[in-house]
């Protein structure tokens, strides 16, 4: 203000001389201030588009979080899906089994109480096995019916036999009676 006063002071003496000076500094005065409000609006500018690109990356960012997170939960949910498929599918094979047992239950049940057919008779005989009797160690012949039957041996395989038995025999008491 205090240079306003003194150019129109100074106007007045000498208006063509003194305008000249003051018109030159105002308008220095006026470029500067423009440069500084136009530094100040580029300033400005470049603030809001850093702030417009950081919010685009936080948004990008945020996007993709959403579709990790989504993508996450879909395949959480498919996985329990085909988890439970796969109890349905064992649920449904136990029952199945279990029915099946069920209905070969009831087969041998039916066939426990019929008779015997002459083949079936025949096949349960003809199956023959070797027990070994546990206390004297015999080994003995025994037919699918529980029949015991003898084997033919020579007169020494007779006497290793009873010797072998008669030894098992011995063993057997022998433990049991000192038992008491």
């Amino acid at each position: 203000m205090a240079k306003r006063s003194r150019s129109a002071s100074s106007a007045s003496s000498s208006s063509f001389a003194s305008s000249t000076p003051s018109t030159s500094s105002d308008a220095k005065r006026r470029k500067k201030e423009k440069k500084k409000k136009s530094k100040k609006s580029k300033k400005e500018k470049k603030k809001r588009k850093k702030e417009k690109r950081g919010e685009k990356k936080r948004e990008k960012k945020e996007k993709k979080r959403k579709q990790a997170e989504e993508a996450e939960r879909e395949q959480q949910q498919q996985q329990q899906q085909e988890e439970e498929k796969r109890i349905a599918a064992l649920h449904l094979q136990q029952q199945e089994e279990q029915e099946q047992q069920e209905k070969l239950e009831k087969q041998q049940k039916a066939q426990k109480m019929a008779p015997m057919t002459p083949e079936e008779y025949a096949k349960q005989q003809a199956q023959v096995r070797e027990v070994v009797d546990p206390i004297d160690g015999r080994i003995r012949l025994v037919k699918g019916t529980g029949e015991i039957i003898e084997r033919i041996v020579s007169r020494d395989q007779h006497l290793s036999i009873n010797k072998q038995a008669t030894r098992g025999d011995a063993a057997y008491y022998a433990s049991h009676s000192l038992k008491k």
